[in-house]
């Protein structure tokens, strides 16, 4: 079997499924990843072939754009640059099909329309991944989206109505207008409604999250996701898992000198891919010097950071979050779920800052397991950061729900799982 599998992102987008790719590869099946060739070394590094698409600039370009990173701009961001590209990735996704010398199985990155239209024109068996339960739409649990009034309460025609004002504002002339346009050229039939209906006719739907934290309010699943869902657990890997079992490299020299100077700092890490984080680091510097605790700012971008920084705090441009997390004190973030996760196995408490996407749905979620706290961007200020987080490290539940969690994140091998997934299509 030859595995084709999508990351189309950032490294929250990427990383799971080298993960998946590795631990597939590792159980004798063929692996390509179609990732940007930005994340060559990342995907290298695990032993996997890299499928390169687009350019490195054109991913540097996007994170510049300005509304990526507002609560609703960032969609309409995404599903243009995603329609811009559908045609040279459909191209490119069906040659990989039709050169494999083995059969292959399609698995689909969430903002992968290329292989689900591949999938239709030449029957290849296809996985649709959900990386957070937000992705998967529900009517009867609807997820937590910016600028859209849900919530237990919420009347079923307002639910309704708001989310038909969505499609026709955004879905309709982003999407499916021209995606319907392509169909049309490819000889396929026109699609409806594009979510849930057509976006999850698959195979099998791979959810990469695990059942607590999908039912983390206390209902039940909802009845009308997918019935052909699996869901596996976090896939957590940030970083290549030596082949001979042994440990991993240490965290660099000067990360390791930090943390080893003084009490365990705070983590603020406001996603990969941003580059408009200038408010959140200053808020995060005046907090700390509030707590009078020490900081660590994680950011590839080092034009957003004060010059010099203070004594309190320390930058660094990458580091792997299962090393850094279980050595630090508490995780103030975005809200994207790569993040979350990797918050939760360490067992530390989060402040979230949610902007757009998956990030305000994830942020409720780690509300009601009791070990994290958000702040809209508006309200992001130093002094509300330090109290939320005073609050929170002085907490006497938020430890002990913190710790039950990191325990539920150890239970199973979500790789294994996922893996399962995956070859029951064997054949197929």
């Amino acid at each position: 079997m030859r595995l084709i599998l999508s990351g189309l992102g950032s490294y929250g987008d990427v990383f799971p499924m080298i993960g998946l790719g590795a631990a597939m590869q590792r159980r004798g099946h063929g692996v390509t990843l179609l990732a940007n060739p930005y994340f060559r070394s990342n995907v290298e590094s695990a032993g996997l072939t890299l499928a390169p698409f687009s350019t490195e600039a054109e991913y540097l370009r996007l994170t510049q754009e300005p509304d990526l990173w507002r609560p609703r701009g960032g969609m309409q961001v995404i599903f243009r640059e995603s329609m811009q590209q559908l045609r040279p990735l459909v191209e490119q996704v069906r040659g990989m099909v039709a050169s494999s010398s083995e059969p292959a199985v399609l698995v689909a990155h969430p903002l992968d329309m290329a292989s689900r239209i591949v999938s239709e024109q030449l029957g290849t068996p296809l996985v649709a991944v959900a990386y957070a339960p937000m992705a998967l739409w529900s009517r009867q649990s609807p997820p937590r989206l910016a600028g859209v009034w849900v919530g237990r309460g919420t009347p079923k025609w307002l639910l309704d109505a708001q989310f038909w004002l969505g499609e026709k504002l955004l879905v309709e002339p982003t999407v499916r207008r021209p995606l319907n346009l392509l169909r049309a050229e490819l000889g396929l039939p026109p699609i409806g409604r594009v979510f849930p209906e057509w976006w999850y006719r698959a195979d099998h739907v791979l959810g990469l999250f695990p059942e607590w934290f999908a039912t983390a309010s206390g209902e039940d699943l909802p009845g009308d996701w997918p019935q052909n869902l699996t869901l596996a657990g976090f896939p957590f890997w940030d970083g290549p898992i030596p082949a001979d079992g042994a440990q991993r490299p240490p965290l660099p020299a000067e990360v390791e000198a930090w943390l080893a100077s003084g009490d365990r700092p705070i983590v603020f890490a406001p996603g990969t891919a941003n580059r408009a984080a200038g408010p959140f680091f200053r808020a995060a510097i005046d907090a700390c010097a509030r707590l009078g605790r020490r900081g660590v700012l994680l950011t590839k971008y080092a034009e957003q950071l004060p010059d010099p920084l203070p004594d309190h705090v320390r930058s660094f441009e990458f580091v792997p979050l299962s090393l850094l997390l279980p050595r630090c004190a508490a995780l103030v973030h975005h809200g994207g779920i790569g993040t979350t996760s990797q918050g939760l196995a360490a067992g530390i408490p989060h402040l979230v800052q949610p902007m757009g996407f998956d990030q305000p749905d994830n942020a409720e979620r780690l509300a009601h397991l009791g070990v994290g706290d958000s702040l809209r961007p508006a309200r992001f200020t130093g002094a509300r950061v330090a109290a939320r987080l005073d609050a929170l490290l002085s907490s006497r539940t938020v430890p002990k729900a913190c710790g039950r969690l990191a325990e539920r994140c150890r239970e199973n091998d979500p790789f294994a799982a996922a893996c399962l997934c995956l070859e029951s299509l064997a054949g197929s």
